[in-house]
């Protein structure tokens, strides 16, 4: 019942590469004033134990691919990440 979490960064670098090379191509708006991008962090959940067939990841109680949220302004103050995104790892092997 429980759901697990990791880092893409650590297990499907290329979920990353992919990001940067959207918001480079579709999102210049996205450009920080130093040069770079907003800075990600993309998680994969799943479900761990015996809940197969529950989805890792919802919006409002309905199942969905992937969520996106602003991280508060105070933790990235603290150099963490500008934006979260959660993606249901086994939708995405699917893909």
């Amino acid at each position: 019942m429980s759901i697990v979490y990791e880092r893409a960064e650590d297990t499907n670098p290329e979920i990353l590469r992919m990001a940067r090379e959207i918001m480079e191509q579709h999102h210049p708006e996205l450009k920080t004033p130093d040069g770079g991008y907003v800075r990600l962090c993309v998680m994969l959940a799943f479900q761990g134990g015996d809940n197969d067939g529950e989805p890792a990841v919802k919006l409002y109680g309905y199942p969905c691919y992937a969520t996106i949220k602003s991280i508060p302004y105070k933790q990235r103050v603290d150099k963490r990440a500008d934006a979260e995104i959660t993606i249901d790892r086994e939708k995405w092997d699917l893909l």
